[in-house]
């Protein structure tokens, strides 16, 4: 690589870990964005170890929700211990299941938190963000994708597998 004028500018990737924990929450933000009230509706968040030494964490729990409409589903077995990543790049996960329940039309936010070992941010925070709605809009699909046709073709389309959460009326 040259910082000669005209030259070409490259980007060389480059993966580096440490031996400490790490841990990555993906989603970076978890977003429920039309939700009907009185149902319920789920989502998977990925908790990975990035570091190059074992993971340990040691509580999860959601805050900042007054209304009480986000939870974590099913048994959280804390401590939770994750092995390191792989030098290939590998990464041990586990999946968090966050449910939102809306109680009227409004937008509600609260935060995922899940504190480990990780010295850099020990306490990880997680903007949830949810819209409770009356009804959502149908979504259109058709039984066939793409179509080959010539002028003056007709083309008969087959909207059966169309989906309205909120029922038929």
């Amino acid at each position: 690589v040259s910082n000669a004028e005209g030259q070409e500018t490259y980007t060389v990737p480059l993966t580096a870990n440490s031996r400490n924990p790490c841990l990555e929450v993906l989603p970076e933000a978890i977003e429920f964005p039309a939700s009907l009230v009185s149902r319920t509706d789920s989502q998977v968040t990925l908790m990975e170890s990035c570091g190059g030494a074992e993971l340990n964490i040691s509580e999860i729990y959601i805050t900042d929700d007054e209304e009480g409409v986000f939870a974590l589903e099913g048994e959280q077995s804390l401590p939770l211990i994750m092995a390191a990543a792989s030098s290939q790049g590998l990464r041990p996960s586990e999946e968090l299941t966050l449910s939102f329940s809306p109680r009227e039309e409004k937008i509600y936010n609260a935060s995922l938190v899940i504190v480990s070992d990780d010295p850099v941010m020990p306490e990880r925070r997680v903007s949830i963000l949810g819209r409770g709605t009356a009804n959502i809009c149908p979504q259109a699909r058709s039984v066939q994708d793409e179509f080959y046709v010539l002028p003056l073709d007709t083309i008969v389309l087959d909207g059966s597998p169309s989906v309205d959460q909120d029922g038929p009326d």
